[in-house]
């Protein structure tokens, strides 16, 4: 739930360098998870859509005063709140203006946020989910669903957050992508099982137990996979420092979304230029094997000269007409 007080040195350092201290921290991804499920339980009891949104919101409330209304914290739930009042007024809820309206009343309630890094390192996450993981996931479509999907999410966040990680500390974490992509399938796991222990620890303790032990193996695959990327070659690789590291990482950053959305472009390209290169090689290659290849050679009467004859043609038949012209 967002608190770090026990968590050791060691594994906090591991987390940081292999890119996973965002698990540590309560983002949108858990409001996410459990208000899904919380709306999907309330659907079985027959309730009305907007009786389920007002106990969504409850319970959005409950949980910002449960794990602290920290910047991160407070831009999920104003996220999480502005998409369930547009369901709850019928209307189709979209990420990119939820985004925008949640960012612009936080600032002007709290404009203390601005000076946040950890508040821009949350909108710049959000922004990459919603707007670059598309376009790279388009573009994966040779990889399983599961796969993909992962992929997608751990690339676009870590380019858009990037050029703000290097101007905080000129690192680039090596590992990153590949260790959000190995621990994804545990986290809304855990999230469950985590929820489950706060809700049930003074009514049922025995389901309680059981939760935590499960949440504990999730927590120990997350703490292996943190070790192993922070250990391996390349897990942490210096960068330019400043604002110039910060710029050149935009700029890189900024290409990668370019290519991504030019790559069917680029493929149609290739096709359109380099197809008829390739079939016209071809062609002439089928010429060639045909002339070397199409013929046979033959003895033509007594004539010791050998001569190219074409498959399928009788190589006698001018003698046999000739000798009968003779007297």
């Amino acid at each position: 739930m967002g608190d770090t007080a026990n968590l050791p040195a060691e594994l906090a350092e591991s987390m940081r360098v292999a890119g996973l201290t965002h698990l540590t921290a309560v983002s949108g991804a858990h409001f996410a998870i459990l208000s899904a499920l919380a709306w999907n339980l309330l659907g079985y009891a027959r309730l009305s859509g907007r009786i389920r949104g007002v106990l969504i919101l409850t319970l959005i409330g409950v949980l910002v005063v449960l794990v602290r209304p920290e910047p991160s914290v407070v831009r999920a739930a104003a996220m999480a709140l502005i998409a369930v009042v547009g369901i709850m007024l019928g209307r189709r809820s979209s990420p990119i203006p939820a985004l925008a309206v949640g960012v612009i009343a936080l600032l002007m309630l709290a404009p203390e946020l601005s000076l946040s890094s950890g508040f821009a390192l949350s909108v710049a996450a959000t922004s990459g989910l919603v707007l670059i993981a598309p376009l790279v996931e388009a573009r994966l479509l040779w990889l399983p669903a599961v796969i993909r999907s992962h992929l997608a999410l751990a690339l676009s966040a870590q380019v858009a957050c990037a050029p703000l990680i290097v101007l905080l500390s000129p690192n680039l974490l090596g590992w990153a992508v590949v260790a959000n992509v190995i621990v994804a399938p545990v986290v809304p796991a855990l999230t469950l099982f985590g929820a489950v222990v706060v809700l049930t620890a003074v009514s049922a303790p025995g389901i309680a137990r059981v939760a935590a032990w499960l949440a504990d193996w999730c927590a120990r695959w997350i703490a292996l996979v943190a070790d192993a990327a922070a250990g391996a070659p390349g897990a942490e690789l210096a960068w330019l420092p400043g604002v110039t590291g910060a710029a050149l990482m935009a700029a890189t950053s900024a290409a990668f979304v370019i290519i991504v959305v030019r790559a069917g472009d680029a493929r149609w390209y290739a096709a359109a230029y380099l197809r008829p290169l390739y079939l016209a090689r071809r062609h002439l290659r089928a010429v060639r094997r045909s002339r070397v290849g199409g013929g046979s050679r033959v003895r033509a009467g007594y004539s010791r000269t050998r001569t190219l004859v074409p498959r399928g043609v009788d190589s006698t038949a001018g003698l046999r007409a000739r000798a009968r012209r003779r007297p």
